[in-house]
């Protein structure tokens, strides 16, 4: 007896991805299949029938004509999807909504949702135009966000709780045609729990705390361009791993310092220090561009009975537009009185920051950014990767990090200007700070296995207590550095120890072409310091895009060893079959003079001398032979060893002798 084994294969199918349309002037049968019978409504329509379809929608697309759709929410969908639903912008349309919230709770969800070519436009009760909660998969592609100011659009883009594989690119969060400073958020883009992060391309303006706040790991900020706010341009905190922050256009920073109707000294105050009364002013008021409650703080100037300066005093409440209540005493002891004093937002004001914590942040590079006008902030780059946690005095928190390619300036009128806003580099083991660019301070403290190369500083402190594995090839105009890890003996420095008269020496800004209109490109090639040497040591290409190799050049150094080597044979490489009379072409791969031809049938050819062009005339070839090529870039620095390249001429034609049928004398 046979027995037959009948086995059933069951084969999953991929889901049909169909688009559907959404257009509130439709006037047909309302079931999505065609412009004439689009959905005319986002919610319920479209969404009511979404939810109908293959797994809530995956793998569709939805096109949207002109119109205002209101609101898209969704929250714990209970049928995940697997692909992207996709909600896109008809061809040259541009739809409307309020916002869009996805709020999943209690556990994050796979979302798969995708938004295209909106513009959002927040009402006043919308605190959070852009919002996603405990979401993977989530898209925002070109969107226009329209905040209506920082007191009432709390954050423009909230990524929050737990969140993984975001992307926000080329959107642009603004306050629209409103042009006042405050005009759009309080803060940003702000996801500072989630993984697999992509914030790029991205216009932010007009906001009052943070342009980006994000942390954790896998997160890649680049190409943004953050621009007229009041408080920190990015900020990344603790816990940041694998964490890439490039290409960024960061500028314009005003932190607000309310005008004053009253007279300080004028100003009354309770017997504990802790309120204040003028009736000439107007603190507070509706004209302000946002609350002052946490928000404003007081530095006290001078007075009877106060406690000087900038203490984080802030306003607790707002009792009348004459009549603040604040979280603490100014008070050194009695009623304080004829106190001079000025109001001011409480942030700290860095064009780039990382918050301290007791957590670690490895593996972080921040390359090619454009750091400058930073106005009446603080730092350039407030880098303080600190763990409370972690051993003294240097309590390490960051460790493996590159800092490269960096151009970081500002105007200054003093020396005092330029030592106030600084470049800060704290608390990382493993730092490699090479090929920047800063017009300001440098402070390097509590670090450790410091690679510093390259760079160009108008203004060092380097602290007893970093240690470093290489200190060379720098050009500082003044200051500092570890007496026990001293400026290597070719790096160029102006004014070792130089005080305030030496801020703006002359000899420094000669090295840039035009050092006061901010273009820090070199004034030549000789102006330019000796390279390291090591290709390791910088990246190919300047912050503004020139060859290390070729002037003029911006960052540090242009690279010693010579140009780069010459590219895209003509032949190309293990080319047949051509012609005995072609000649060899080929690119300049960057910055040489001249060149050196080899040219022949045993590798890598004969010597055929040294040429200015890129084109050399080989006569006339044997047919059906292998030929080898090299190029040699030339310049004043060293020689660029090409590439050997060969090529195979054509067979030789045939020799037959004619045979002709019918001829007659």
């Amino acid at each position: 007896m046979r027995t037959i084994l009948l086995i059933t294969l069951f084969v999953v199918l991929p889901l049909q991805a169909d688009t559907f349309y959404l257009d509130v002037a439709a006037s047909g049968n309302n079931d999505g299949s065609t412009w004439e019978h689009a959905w005319e409504t986002l919610w319920p329509d479209t969404i009511t029938a979404i939810k109908l379809l293959d797994n809530a929608g995956s793998g569709h697309t939805v096109e949207v004509n002109d119109g205002n759709y209101g609101n898209y929410d969704e929250d714990e969908n209970t049928d995940p999807r697997t692909s992207y639903l996709t909600y896109i912008a008809a061809t040259g349309k541009n739809p409307e909504l309020d916002y869009i919230r996805i709020d999943n709770q209690g556990t994050i969800r796979d979302t798969y949702l995708k938004f295209d070519g909106f513009t959002v436009t927040p009402g006043l009760s919308d605190k959070y135009p852009l919002e996603a909660r405990m979401s993977r998969y989530v898209q925002f592609l070109n969107i226009n966000v329209i905040g209506r100011g920082a007191r009432y659009t709390t954050q423009a883009c909230r990524i929050w709780e737990v969140c993984s594989d975001i992307t926000i690119d080329s959107c642009t969060f603004s306050g629209g045609e409103k042009t006042g400073r405050f005009d759009g958020f309080g803060h940003g883009i702000r996801a500072p729990n989630a993984d697999n992060l992509t914030v790029t391309n991205n216009e932010i303006t007009q906001f009052q705390f943070i342009g980006i706040s994000v942390s954790n790991r896998n997160v890649v900020v680049s190409n943004n361009h953050i621009h007229k706010f009041g408080g920190d341009g990015v900020f990344f905190g603790a816990g940041s791993d694998s964490m890439l922050i490039s290409n960024n256009e960061i500028h314009d920073l005003e932190i607000y310092y309310p005008a004053l109707e009253e007279v300080p000294t004028e100003t009354t105050w309770s017997i504990d220090g802790t309120e204040m009364f003028n009736d000439d002013a107007n603190w507070g008021s509706d004209a302000e561009p946002y609350d002052w409650v946490t928000n404003i703080e007081i530095v006290v100037l001078s007075g009877n009975n106060v406690i000087e300066g900038d203490k984080e005093v802030r306003v607790a409440e707002v009792v009348s537009t004459t009549h603040i209540i604040w979280d603490k005493s100014i008070s050194s002891g009695g009623q304080p009185s004829n106190v001079d004093y000025i109001l001011r937002d409480q942030v700290h004001g860095d064009l780039m920051q990382h918050g301290r914590a007791s957590v670690d942040s490895c593996d972080v590079t921040i390359s090619g950014n454009k750091l400058y006008d930073i106005g009446n902030g603080w730092a350039f780059m407030h880098l303080q990767v600190e763990n409370s946690t972690a051993q003294a005095p240097k309590k390490i928190g960051g460790y493996n990090w590159l800092v490269e390619n960096n151009l970081c300036w500002s105007n200054y009128a003093n020396a005092n200007e330029e030592n106030g806003h600084p470049l800060n580099l704290l608390h990382i083991d493993g730092v490699v700070f090479r090929n920047n660019t800063l017009s300001g301070r440098l402070q390097i403290r509590y670090d450790a296995n410091v690679t510093f190369v390259n760079n160009i500083i108008s203004y060092v402190t380097v602290y007893p207590d970093s240690d470093f594995n290489d200190n060379n090839y720098n050009i500082f105009n003044r200051g500092y550095v570890n007496p026990s890890y001293p400026a290597g003996a070719n790096t160029t420095f102006f004014n070792e120890d130089g005080d305030a008269g030496t801020w703006d020496d002359p000899n420094f800004r000669a090295i840039f072409f035009d050092f006061n209109a901010n273009d820090f490109t070199h004034a030549s090639a000789d102006a330019c310091g000796v390279g390291h040497g090591d290709p390791t040591n910088f990246p190919l290409t300047d912050i503004l895009g020139f060859s290390r190799s070729a002037p003029p050049d911006a960052g540090a150094y242009e690279f010693p060893g010579g140009p780069l080597k010459a590219t895209t044979p003509d032949p190309a490489d293990t080319d047949t079959d051509i012609s005995i009379t072609n000649d060899l072409s080929w690119v300049d791969g960057g910055g040489a003079e001249n060149y050196n031809v080899f040219f022949g049938t045993s590798s890598p050819g004969a010597s055929q001398g040294n040429q200015d062009g890129t084109t050399f005339d080989t006569e006339t070839m044997e047919y059906e032979t292998l030929y080898y090529w090299r190029i040699d870039a030339n310049d004043a620095n060293g020689i660029a060893t090409g590439d050997i390249w060969s090529f195979t001429t054509e067979d030789a034609p045939s020799t037959a002798t004619p045979h002709f049928i019918g001829a007659t004398q």
